[in-house]
């Protein structure tokens, strides 16, 4: 009996062992487990929070939510642990129970409010939101979240409302400046925009998109010095941020600098090979310097980027027009019009195309197609004049200059007055 005895002893003691190095690898010290130790395993699942340890923090949470299942705060807190984890769907099961036991506390709906907008559910975190705020109504930080979900639903008067009294309550919330100054960008408001992110930019010179909504809005203002001036500081902050030197490009685009735009695409493609954008408006450049056998290497890049951009053939096809290489340009046209069949201007150039070997009656079908698709197309009127100048039909020629002429395009109708085959 001794015997059996001293077996079951050292079995009990081995398993003892056992578990207690499995909660060694949790923790860095036994937790405590007892009914007195909630508010030391609270305390620490708060120290681990603090200093982002939060696998560590929600096993803390876990062991004082056992020890005093009623207490809104733990769930709160494991609530925030595992939104900074990013795992929303939990955080809002934990805003739930803290909300159940204790519903007047404002933080616990703010706190929702959060995980509901990052989990994309801005309705439902509206209304948290708002009754956070009749909970807390002088807290600017839940007006500020306020305005960023209605923001996302692009309700732009609704989000400048709430940055308004987000500033009103606290005027150094740089944040609500810059998400207002956004709101009014989105509005196309863009001198009030300016006048936003220039608060945001006098208290943090650092802000790199700050600067960078400010070129845009400069941009659409068509004011290109500042915007180059502003982008240049986005790029100074964050070298690495290619939409500034996309944007740069643009600009110099505008001020007809070619050589600048192309060197800005040029490091916009370095910095992401696989910006389809990029190497079309770089061919572009290319195009306007008359370099069509570079425009075609990057058109036909953009092409193997996004075969379903019908911008890419279509401009491919005029610089093989260009080239006089009317049969690759028609080609080109057909696949942009196999994509897109509603763009008036693949028609008509693709009827100059057939203009260019030859084929006159097709040129005419063409240009008929871009006129029933835009009915106002002056140089679609233009060219199919001369194309039935060419095909002898002196009296729509005619009509077909007159019509341009009416749509602000006359060269045709008076070379045509001139030469004796149309009458004033």
């Amino acid at each position: 009996m001794k015997k059996d005895n001293f077996k079951s002893l050292t079995i009990l003691i081995i398993l003892f062992v056992i578990t207690g190095c499995i909660h060694n690898k949790n923790f860095e010290k036994e937790p405590v487990i007892n009914k007195t130790g909630f508010k030391k395993n609270f305390n620490k699942g708060n120290v681990h929070l603090k200093n982002k340890d939060y696998d560590q923090a929600i096993l803390y949470y876990d062991i004082a939510s056992k020890m005093d299942p009623n207490n809104p705060d733990v769930y709160n807190n494991r609530g925030i642990s595992y939104y900074k984890q990013g795992k929303y769907d939990k955080s809002i099961s934990d805003y739930n129970k803290a909300i159940l036991l204790k519903p007047d506390v404002a933080k616990n709906y703010s706190n929702r409010g959060l995980a509901l907008y990052s989990n994309g559910n801005y309705d439902k975190s509206i209304s948290d939101y708002d009754k956070a705020l009749e909970l807390d109504p002088d807290n600017s930080q839940i007006y500020t979240n306020t305005g960023n979900a209605y923001l996302k639903k692009k309700k732009y008067k609704q989000a400048i409302y709430h940055y308004n009294k987000a500033i009103t309550l606290n005027p150094n919330d740089n944040t609500a400046y810059f998400k207002r100054a956004l709101a009014w960008y989105y509005k196309k408001k863009y001198k009030k925009a300016i006048k936003d992110l220039n608060i945001v930019i006098n208290n943090d010179q650092g802000n790199f998109k700050a600067y960078f909504y400010r070129a845009n809005a400069w941009n659409y203002l068509k004011n290109y010095k500042q915007a180059i001036s502003d982008y240049n500081n986005t790029i100074t902050l964050n070298p690495k941020y290619s939409q500034a030197y996309f944007n740069r490009a643009n600009a110099w685009e505008e001020k007809k600098d070619y050589k600048k735009a192309i060197a800005d695409y040029t490091k916009v493609i370095k910095l992401n090979k696989t910006d389809s954008q990029a190497y079309l408006n770089r061919g572009n450049m290319w195009s306007e310097k008359k370099d069509y056998k570079k425009a075609i290497a990057d058109y036909s890049q953009a092409v193997l980027l996004n075969p379903k951009d019908f911008r890419a053939y279509f401009n491919r096809a005029n610089a093989w027009s260009a080239k006089d290489d009317y049969n690759s340009a028609i080609s080109d046209y057909d696949k942009a019009i196999s994509i897109n069949y509603n763009f008036a201007e693949s028609y008509n150039n693709r009827g100059l195309a057939w203009t260019g070997i030859g084929y006159h009656k097709r040129a005419v079908a063409d240009f008929n197609k871009a006129i029933k698709l835009k009915p106002h197309y002056a140089k679609a009127f233009y060219n199919r004049g001369f194309a039935n100048l060419v095909l002898k039909k002196m009296d729509k020629a005619c009509l077909d200059f007159k019509s341009a002429c009416t749509f602000g395009l006359c060269k045709g109708i008076k070379l045509s007055i001139s030469k004796g085959y149309c009458k004033e």
